[in-house]
């Protein structure tokens, strides 16, 4: 997920867009955002057209590529569960920054912890993730690299393909 300076960052850009604009009647019903994505709800077709126009130029902004999707086109949030084994008093951020630096195709900053669980000497997290992540994990068969070796996450599906030795 996008962290909380980078999504104050966005809303900025998109403001500033806005009073910079010479279009009238831009009409939005929110923002959120989420794991790898900002949802961003027009309420005209006239304000879908202007995002879709500006989006990918914002002066001001300097985090990731910005794309803009209609609908149906818009990607499938997936969760994973993964039992940390020894992470007891771990905070969820230094287990994922772990991940992450191990798994540097994962892009961990776009996830979001919905759970954790202390499990003995473990840790057991449901994470939400964006869809750059899921295919790189299903590459993996599944698996994360994490401290001396992999660890398997369930509640996403393998990959058709075979899987990385």
């Amino acid at each position: 997920m996008l962290d909380t300076a980078l999504s104050s960052s966005l809303d900025d850009a998109l403001v500033e867009a806005m009073v910079d604009s010479t279009v009238r009647g831009l009409q939005f019903a929110g923002i959120q955002f989420r794991q790898g994505m900002v949802l961003v709800n027009c309420e005209t077709e006239q304000t879908v057209n202007w995002l879709g126009q500006i989006v990918g130029g914002l002066p001001s902004w300097r985090g990731p590529k910005l794309v803009t999707r209609k609908g149906d086109d818009l990607p499938k949030p997936h969760v994973m569960i993964v039992f940390f084994p020894r992470s007891k008093d771990q905070a969820a951020g230094k287990l994922l920054k772990l991940v992450d630096i191990q798994n540097p195709e994962f892009q961990t900053d776009f996830w979001k912890v919905i759970n954790s669980k202390e499990q003995g000497h473990d840790q057991v997290l449901t994470i939400g993730i964006h869809p750059k992540s899921y295919e790189a994990i299903r590459t993996k068969g599944c698996t994360i690299h994490y401290r001396f070796g992999r660890i398997p996450v369930s509640g996403l599906k393998k990959s058709q393909g075979k899987p990385e030795t």
